[in-house]
C-alpha cells in the first residue's frame, strides 16, 4: 500500500488482525521478514527507528513519571541535542496547539487521562517529523474525552499538514477522522478506500465491521427464493446478501403493503425493541415457509414504531440497498443486467444452511 503525503490513514480491524504489528514494522520496532518499507522514496527497511524520520504515539502514553510535562515533551529533542532556542520555539507552539500552557510544570500523576494523552501527542509533534504513527491512542479515555480528542487530533493534523497512520479497532474513530481507511483481516488488506465508499460499497462480508448497528448478512442457498433475486453467478450455488439496518422497513403483517421498488425478504418475529431517543433498534428473527430460519436481522426505525416483542412483521428493503456476496470468498458480486424482479413480489426467506466463510485474502 501507499500512504500519501498529508493523508490521515486509519488502519481498522478486529483485535489480533495485525494492526499494531503493521505499525511497528513501519516504525522499525519489529523486523521485516518480507517486503520493504519506504519513507519519502528512501528504503528504510533495515534502518533502526531513530533513523526513520517519524514519531509515534503509544496506547499507554509512555510518559516518564519523574519528569514534568515540559520534560516529557522535550525529552526527544534534548536526547538529540537540538538547540535550546529551537526547543523553546517548538515547545511554545506545541503547548499552544494542545492547550498545555498551564500544565508544563505538572507531573503525569497530576494530570487527567486526556491531559496525559495530549502530552504524549505533544512529544510526537515537537519532534518536527511529518509522519506520525498512532497506536490506539484514545482507547484509555472515556467516551466524552475520545470525542474531544478526535476533533483535536484531526484539527492539528490539518493545521500542520501531518501524515498520520492511525491504528484503531473503533469504527467511529476511523470513519470520522480518516481520509482513507485500510480494513485488515488476518494480516491482509481487505479493502482500502475512503470512509463513504467503505460504507456504501463494502468489498466483502467484513462490511459487518462497519456501521452501528452493523450490516445484516443473510445467507441463502440455491434452493432459496432469494437466489432468484441474486446476480447470476450466485443463483446455482447461493451466497449472502447484505442490507444496512437503516435500509430495512418492518411492516405489520396485517397491513403490509410492499412498494414497487421494494423487495420482501420474509416474515420475522420481533425479539428486541430498544428506544435510543432519535430512533429505535429492532432485532427480529426471520422465518420462511412457516419455519424459523435462525437468522437475525437488525433494523433502525423511527421512534414512533409501535410494535412490541413477539409481534410479527414483514421485512422489506429497496432493491438498490442490497449487497451481494459470493459463498466461497465472501467477496462482493455486482448485480447483473439480466436480473428481473417483479415489483412488490413476496419472496419469503426459506430455510438456510449455507454459510459464508471469512475471506483469507
Amino acid at each position: 500500500m501507499d500512504v500519501r503525503s498529508g493523508e490521515f490513514l486509519a488502519i481498522l480491524g478486529a483485535s489480533g488482525c495485525g494492526k499494531s504489528t503493521l505499525l511497528r514494522l513501519i516504525s522499525g520496532l519489529e523486523l521485516v521478514t518480507e517486503g520493504t518499507v519506504t519513507i519519502n522514496d528512501t528504503d528504510v527497511t533495515a534502518d533502526p527507528p531513530a533513523k526513520r524520520q517519524l514519531a509515534m504515539v503509544f496506547q499507554n502514553y509512555a510518559l516518564f513519571p519523574h519528569l514534568d510535562v515540559r520534560g516529557n515533551i522535550l525529552f526527544g529533542l534534548r536526547s538529540r541535542r537540538v538547540a535550546k532556542q529551537t526547543q523553546r520555539e517548538r515547545l511554545s507552539e506545541t503547548a499552544r496547539l494542545l492547550g498545555l500552557g498551564d500544565l508544563l510544570g505538572r507531573k503525569p500523576s497530576e494530570l487527567s487521562g486526556g491531559q496525559r494523552q495530549r502530552v504524549a501527542l505533544g512529544r510526537a509533534l515537537v519532534s518536527g517529523q511529518q509522519l506520525v504513527l498512532m497506536d490506539e491512542p484514545l482507547s484509555n479515555l472515556d467516551a466524552k474525552l475520545r470525542a474531544e480528542m478526535r476533533t483535536e487530533i484531526k484539527r492539528i493534523q490539518r493545521a500542520l499538514d501531518l501524515t498520520i497512520i492511525y491504528v484503531t479497532h473503533d469504527q467511529v474513530e476511523a470513519m470520522t477522522m480518516a481520509d482513507r481507511v485500510l480494513m485488515m483481516v488476518d494480516g491482509r488488506i481487505e479493502q482500502l478506500a475512503a470512509p463513504d465508499e467503505l460504507y456504501r460499497a463494502p468489498a466483502t462480508t467484513v462490511a459487518r465491521f462497519i456501521g452501528s448497528p452493523p450490516m445484516n448478512i443473510i445467507n441463502f442457498d440455491s434452493d432459496s427464493e432469494l437466489s432468484s433475486l441474486a446476480p447470476s453467478p450466485l443463483r446455482d450455488h447461493g451466497g449472502a446478501l447484505g442490507v444496512r439496518p437503516e435500509r430495512l422497513r418492518l411492516l405489520p403483517i396485517a397491513t403490509a403493503s410492499v412498494a414497487g421498488h421494494e423487495i420482501e425478504l420474509g416474515n420475522a418475529t420481533i425479539l428486541v425493541n430498544e428506544l435510543l431517543g432519535a430512533d429505535r433498534i429492532i432485532a427480529a428473527e426471520l422465518s420462511g415457509s412457516g419455519k424459523v430460519t435462525g437468522q437475525h436481522v437488525v433494523a433502525r426505525v423511527a421512534p414512533e414504531f409501535a410494535l412490541d416483542m413477539d409481534d410479527q412483521v414483514v421485512v422489506v428493503t429497496e432493491r438498490e440497498a442490497i449487497h451481494w456476496y459470493a459463498p466461497d470468498t465472501g467477496r462482493r458480486v455486482e448485480p447483473t443486467t439480466d436480473q428481473h424482479i417483479e415489483p412488490g413480489t413476496r419472496r419469503p426467506v426459506a430455510q438456510q444452511t449455507t454459510t459464508v466463510p471469512q475471506p483469507s485474502a
